[in-house]
Formats: C-alpha cells, sequence, structure tokens
C-alpha cells in the first residue's frame, strides 16, 4: 500500500546513496570505471530523458557532458548526485549514473542554467575546461585521475 509520501512514480531513492555506491563499489565501479564510461552512462541518461542535442568533450582528465535540455529537472524532490534514484527507463534495477560517478570520481561539477554547483572535490576552472556552451541546459563535468 502506498503511503502519502511515496513518490508518484511509486520509486523512492535511497538516502545515503553516496555512501551506499562507495562502501559496495563490486555493485557499481565497473559501470563507471574511468572517464569515458562515465561520459556514456550520462549520455545514455540524456538521450532516454528526450535531449535534441548532446555534447561530449574531454579536457585533461576533465570529461563533460552538455545538453541543451536539464535532464534532471524532473528530479527536483531527489538528488541523483547523492542518492541511488531508480531510473526505470535504463532497465530492471537501474539508477540514475550520477551517484556512481559522483562516488568514484575525484571531482564533479554540475552547471544548470549558467548556475556552477560543486558536488565533490575542488571547483576547477570551468571556463578553461569547456567551450562556450551557452547557459541553456545542463553540464556534468567530472575528474578520473586513474585515466
Amino acid at each position: 500500500m502506498k503511503s502519502s509520501s511515496d513518490p508518484a512514480d511509486g520509486v523512492r531513492p535511497v538516502a545515503g546513496g553516496l555512501a551506499f555506491v562507495r562502501q559496495h563499489p563490486e555493485m557499481f565501479r565497473q559501470l563507471a570505471h574511468d572517464g569515458p564510461s562515465a561520459a556514456a552512462l550520462l549520455v545514455e541518461v540524456t538521450l532516454r530523458k528526450s535531449a535534441s542535442r548532446v555534447q561530449v568533450g574531454r579536457a585533461g582528465q576533465w570529461y563533460w557532458v552538455w545538453s541543451d535540455n536539464d535532464w534532471l529537472s524532473d528530479l527536483s524532490d531527489r538528488d541523483p548526485f547523492a542518492t541511488v534514484t531508480p531510473f526505470p527507463a535504463l532497465g530492471p534495477n537501474a539508477i540514475y549514473p550520477e551517484v556512481i560517478i559522483a562516488a568514484f570520481s575525484s571531482g564533479m561539477v554540475s552547471i544548470v542554467d549558467g548556475n556552477v554547483v560543486s558536488i565533490n572535490g575542488q571547483l576547477p576552472d570551468v571556463s578553461s575546461l569547456i567551450p562556450d556552451l551557452g547557459i541553456a541546459g545542463r553540464t556534468v563535468l567530472f575528474r578520473y585521475d586513474s585515466d
């Protein structure tokens, strides 16, 4: 039986998800074992969330994925960077990959409509890492030191 506090889709994010992912690398690490695999996960999510344009890039150990649409805008009550948030469109038991990338990257930044938010690690000089993509949509930058 659903309670009034359950989300409309009937699936709940797992609180403390970032710590859970880090404590169980055997379950998650292979999904985003390096920068290219992490970028591929984000690209798939943006396309499944109806992005019409997606760009991917790399500058040294930093990677970025940009979409003209904010692919996380419908998650206003959930933080996919910090919680294990179900994403049924990817398949059974699938989750948004942002929490996995946040757990295993050494730095992560989210930019939405020009507003820069540091997810983990030190905030890089964003303007030196990515080309001028405009202010619309979302960009996620992340760093993998093992690449």
